[in-house]
Formats: C-alpha cells, sequence, structure tokens
C-alpha cells in the first residue's frame, strides 16, 4: 500500500466512524425525575462497555475482548406549560460511535404513590431512535433507584436493560451510577449475515448532573 493510499484509507475511517451515530451508552438523561424547585438540569458521564464472549469466540479474536469508552452529555428542560412533561439533547463522544447526537421527550404517568416515578419516553439522533420505560423509586432522602429498559434501532444494542442508583449532593447536584446490558444491534450494510447480530455487551458508567 503506497503512502497516499494509506492516507485515503484513513481519512476514509475516520469518516466513517464520524458518521456512524450510536445510541447513549447509559441512559441519558437518568430517570430519575425533577424536584419540585427545579426545571433544569445538565450532566456529564463516563461510561465503558465491553462484549460478552464465549471461549470460541475470544480464540478466535485475535485482540480478545475489547472495552469501549464514551462520554455522554445531555441538558433537559421541564416543560412549563405541560406538567409532567420535559424535553432534551443527547451528545456521545468517543467509541463505539466517534461523535452522536439527538433529543428525547418524556411524559411522566400521573396517579402514582409519592416517591415513585414512571415516565414513557421516545428519543431518536443520528443514527438511532427508540423507546423507553424510566423508572425511579426514591429508598430514602435524596436516593433513587432508577432502571430505563428500552428497545432500540441501533447499531450496538436493540434491547437495553440498565439498573443504577442516584444520590442527590445537596440543592444542586446529583451523582449517577448505573451498569447493564445491550443486546441484538443491527448491522449496517451486511448482506451476507442475519440483519440482527447477537453479541451482547455489559456496560457501567458514572454521571454528575447539576439542577436549577
Amino acid at each position: 500500500m503506497t503512502h497516499t493510499q494509506r492516507i485515503s484509507c484513513i481519512l476514509a475511517s475516520t469518516a466513517s466512524l464520524a458518521l456512524s451515530g450510536c445510541a447513549p451508552m447509559m441512559s441519558a438523561p437518568p430517570a430519575t425525575p425533577f424536584s419540585a424547585e427545579h426545571t433544569r438540569e445538565s450532566g456529564l458521564s463516563v461510561n465503558v462497555q465491553t462484549q460478552l464472549m464465549d471461549a470460541q469466540t475470544r480464540a478466535d479474536r485475535a485482540g480478545g475482548e475489547q472495552a469501549f469508552t464514551n462520554a455522554q452529555y445531555w441538558f433537559r428542560r421541564q416543560d412549563t406549560v405541560f406538567e409532567g412533561t420535559e424535553s432534551g439533547v443527547v451528545i456521545s463522544a468517543g467509541m463505539l460511535s466517534f461523535l452522536s447526537g439527538g433529543g428525547y421527550i418524556r411524559h411522566e404517568i400521573k396517579g402514582l404513590p409519592e416517591g415513585v416515578y414512571i415516565g414513557t419516553q421516545i428519543e431518536g439522533g443520528w443514527i438511532w431512535a427508540g423507546g423507553s420505560l424510566p423508572v425511579a423509586v426514591r429508598v430514602s432522602d435524596g436516593v433513587w433507584l432508577t432502571t430505563q429498559p428500552s428497545i432500540r434501532y441501533a447499531s450496538f444494542g436493540l434491547v437495553h436493560l440498565p439498573a443504577g442508583i442516584s444520590v442527590e449532593l445537596g440543592d444542586h447536584y446529583r451523582l449517577d451510577a448505573e451498569g447493564g446490558a445491550h443486546a441484538m444491534g443491527w448491522l449496517p450494510n451486511q448482506t451476507d449475515n442475519p440483519m440482527f447480530h447477537k453479541r451482547v455487551y455489559v456496560y457501567g458508567g458514572l454521571g454528575l448532573s447539576r439542577n436549577w
């Protein structure tokens, strides 16, 4: 391969990564609801994900298991007209996609006991789309257990099953920790393989949010 061809391959690979959208790895934003005093939130998380492999797959893959790291930023706002409705943007940077972004709308389900939050969420971006069920249960003052199962049309996971904990740090900050699994992602531009792969990824993430 000549020097010019090598540079062309690098540029093509970089462009491919830049254009290959990917759904957020960690639930974004977390399922924790707004408090009565706040209507805005911004947050940042760092996440690590790896593929679960059987012995044969690990032996066949020369590099063995590989971890992917990315960062996520989100901004969300509570609607001042429609009570219990919020919306926002989500941006991911790192692997598996170089850069991706999108938005979401979430509606709170009414009539639940105090300290229990369940919503419905529709999300989409470059290149993913899906729906999820954010759930948060307050177990003590300022501490929430969360989950946000979702179905997505995304490269590394059609099914997303997370579990997390959120801890309020004073009046304006919150620490979010989450782990979970992605499975059954789609394979773009595949002609000789099934549309959806059988890979399973597990991940962990840690985020910090500011509310005002």
